[in-house]
């Protein structure tokens, strides 16, 4: 495709996106939830009392322990640096501007 083309296909896009309507603002649903009674706080004692018990039994330490590890262990691979040494060297000699002849 022609690039005069091109330009013109971008203005007539950009000239129908300006047209497109804008969202209003003035939402009915809007004002009636500025105007709804702010919720009454509790004590966190209600809510923690309908949290079921934990279920942990001693004989799950040895599995707890097994998931710990592989965590560990996954979290010092991701510790590992990403870039080669040859690569950081060159990264840190930084761009240079080609000699003039």
């Amino acid at each position: 495709m022609r690039p005069d083309r091109l330009v013109l296909l971008a203005i007539l896009a950009l000239t129908v996106a300006a047209c497109t309507r804008f969202p209003e603002f003035d939402d009915p649903g809007l004002d009636a939830a500025r105007a709804a009674p702010y919720p009454t706080l509790g004590p966190v004692e209600a809510l923690t009392a309908t949290v079921p018990p934990e279920d942990i039994k001693p004989d799950d330490a040895e599995e707890i322990a097994d998931r710990v590890k592989r965590l560990q262990d996954r979290a010092d691979s991701l510790r590992g640096t990403g870039i080669d040494p040859e690569t950081r060297a060159r990264m840190q000699r930084g761009v240079q501007p080609p000699a003039s002849p």
